[in-house]
């Protein structure tokens, strides 16, 4: 997985555990998911955006892609919608709750835990 600029935030993310009504392999770091503000309740039929989240591990670096993501985990997150800036930066701040998606179906939910300046494309 290849990121081309710097993350938007940083985040705590709970990954549901598999099962038949949520997921049913589990995910594993370089998945990208759909993005929805906890409390945009009608966002659970619609995704308002693509984010790519990088996993870390205990020293701060990305987790390998061959472990399963599961519980809590502390995440860089980089938006890839490309209206990303003008329909939603201003709601991202520390403490918004969120959910990430597959489809409709909500396999993990988070909370901002910092802000970074909004990088350029590289």
């Amino acid at each position: 997985m290849t990121v081309s600029r710097g993350p938007d935030f940083e985040a705590e993310i709970t990954v549901l555990p598999p099962d038949p009504t949520t997921r049913l392999p589990p995910a594993y770091n370089g998945i990208r998911w759909g993005f929805a503000f906890a409390e945009d309740v009608s966002a659970r039929v619609s995704t308002v955006a693509d984010i790519w989240p990088v996993f870390l591990d205990r020293q701060g670096g990305p987790l390998a892609s061959d472990i399963p993501l599961q519980g809590t985990l502390k995440a860089f997150m980089h938006m890839v919608t490309m209206n990303w800036d003008h329909a939603y930066a201003s709601r991202i701040r520390v403490g918004a709750g969120f959910m990430m998606m597959e489809g409709a179906r909500v396999v993990a939910t988070g909370v901002v835990t910092a802000v970074f300046p909004r990088n350029e494309m590289g």
